[in-house]
């Protein structure tokens, strides 16, 4: 079971993508009255401005399934939600925004 996220675009960083969207799928989600939490996927609120570092699906039962579609690197690793006053926070850990990106450069 899974659910599809649909991710607005600003920039990409390491990628020369053009969409300015695009579909992240998310293990877990709800059919009928059944739902399934899947512990460390990663959960997104309407509007929340994110980094994410994305992968293909690779996964035998959902990589051919419609619509063309990525994955978060790592589950709740590959998503950092992005704060007003610069910081990139994942779990409980934050990082100043422009550090990572300096970072995430200099691995270029």
């Amino acid at each position: 079971m899974y659910r599809d996220v649909i991710v607005f675009v600003d920039e990409y960083l390491k990628t020369s993508l053009s969409p300015s969207e695009v579909i992240v799928r998310v293990p877990g989600g709800t059919i009928g009255n059944f739902t399934l939490d899947v512990e460390d996927a990663p959960s997104f609120e309407p509007g929340e401005n994110v980094l994410l570092f994305l992968d293909e699906d690779t996964d035998p039962t959902t990589k051919d399934l419609d619509p063309m579609h990525f994955v978060v690197c790592g589950c709740f690793q590959g998503k950092f939600s992005l704060t007003e006053d610069g910081k990139a926070v994942s779990e409980g850990e934050t990082v100043e925004l422009e550090e990572m990106l300096k970072l995430l450069n200099v691995s270029n």
